[in-house]
């Protein structure tokens, strides 16, 4: 089987509430007053969205990514527990993917029986990713950033024990203790979902993917950051012992699609826009509490621009941001094509963004995948590293390559 048949295609949804508090320079998180939120609005959103999502399925995507964040704008998912259980009562074939609760600002056995629990519901089709949680998580909720990588790998150890090993067990750590660690159901597969690990492209978490052989996602970042990261973390593991597969790699861009290049950019322009410079804006105080960053992680994070105050061209632009404008994906060139996990434009009329899922999930799917029937669900289970060259053209390779 050609690695282009084993391309898969996921489907990703932030569920904003779009209509923001205006002249607000400290963002759309932590802060902001939650009187502004309409829940008669709120209620359309949570019925349209779970919709968009589910079309998705239809059109033959691998799988519907859902999200969380608290009090921001920026997502509507404060539990993407929930979002996943309206999506699984809906869909048969798609997997369904948790991308995902923050574990260390949550009772680690909790979200194992919950993940298992819908892994049991959907018949063996969820997938789960671990993030250590941005800044601002850490504002609205009771745990001291300085302990979150601590928190996050004690908490990744409990769920590991909880769904590897028969309960009840016992588990006694620095913040974690448990007599009777017994989750019940426990997971639909075995011995347990796919698991990735998500984070900005910091050494401490590629490192500690690879070494208990979890996936790797990097986020927010261009093409070329992102297979950086994935180099190391196959050198990584390969010290280890470990075989990277195919499965284990998950590049992340934005995607939008239309009938021509220059009509994707003009529809699609104010919208990612509005995701980078509407959305994502925060204060840099939320952004990275004290202890949340390690030293020298913080420090490059400082030197970066402040993208939500650079207008951004797409498309052919010599742009000094050229790169992450490129990485947005507008237009129909496969040289910007989502692999696996992709984003939603913002705020577009319902008929515009079904039109455009159709023809991102017919059109451009076909052209990779070559199949005779667009809206077919991935051949096997792998998925490929896509990696960029000259003109418009792709080829994948394995990430074990």
């Amino acid at each position: 089987m050609s690695i282009l048949d084993r391309l898969q295609f996921y489907f990703m949804h932030f569920m904003p509430y779009p209509d923001i508090a205006s002249g607000r320079g400290a963002g759309q998180w932590v802060d902001i007053p939650n009187a502004h939120f309409d829940p008669i609005e709120g209620n359309k959103l949570y019925k349209r969205y779970p919709d968009e999502l589910v079309l998705g399925d239809e059109l033959g995507y691998d799988g519907l990514v859902v999200t969380e964040h608290h009090s921001t704008y920026y997502s509507l998912m404060p539990s993407c527990t929930v979002a996943a259980g309206a999506l699984v009562a809906r869909t048969k074939r798609v997997k369904i993917c948790l991308f995902g609760t923050p574990i260390a600002l949550t009772y680690p056995h909790r979200l194992a029986e919950e993940y298992a629990m819908l892994d049991v519901m959907s018949g063996g089709r969820v997938e789960c990713a671990f993030p250590l949680g941005t800044g601002m998580e850490y504002w609205v909720n009771p745990v001291n950033p300085s302990t979150a990588r601590e928190r996050f790998r004690e908490a990744m150890d409990v769920l590991m024990q909880a769904w590897t090993q028969p309960g009840p067990t016992r588990y006694d750590g620095r913040f974690y203790q448990y007599k009777y660690l017994n989750p019940f159901p426990p997971p639909y597969q075995k011995p347990h979902p796919k698991i990735y690990i998500v984070g900005s492209g910091s050494e401490e978490t590629i490192a500690y993917a690879a070494e208990k052989g979890f996936g790797y996602s990097q986020v927010f970042v261009p093409l070329a950051p992102q297979l950086k990261s994935f180099q190391n973390y196959r050198e990584i593991a390969a010290r280890h012992g470990l075989k990277v597969d195919s499965e284990s790699i998950i590049i992340s861009a934005m995607v939008y699609v239309a009938e021509t290049e220059q009509k994707a950019i003009e529809e699609g322009r104010d919208h990612i826009l509005f995701y980078f410079q509407k959305l994502l804006k925060t204060s840099p105080h939320f952004y990275a509490p004290p202890g949340h960053l390690p030293i020298e992680r913080l420090r490059k994070r400082l030197e970066m621009p402040n993208i939500q105050d650079t207008e951004i061209t797409l498309g052919s632009s010599q742009h000094p941001l050229s790169n992450r404008a490129r990485n947005t994906g507008a237009g129909r060139r496969t040289d910007r094509l989502l692999v696996r996990a992709g984003a939603k434009q913002q705020d577009h009329p319902p008929p515009a963004r079904r039109r455009h899922a159709a023809l991102e999930g017919g059109q451009e799917h076909h052209d990779f995948r070559g199949r005779s029937d667009p809206a077919s669900p991935a051949n096997g289970s792998g998925s490929a590293a896509g990696r960029r060259i000259e003109g418009r053209q792709w080829t994948a390779s394995p990430s074990a390559t």
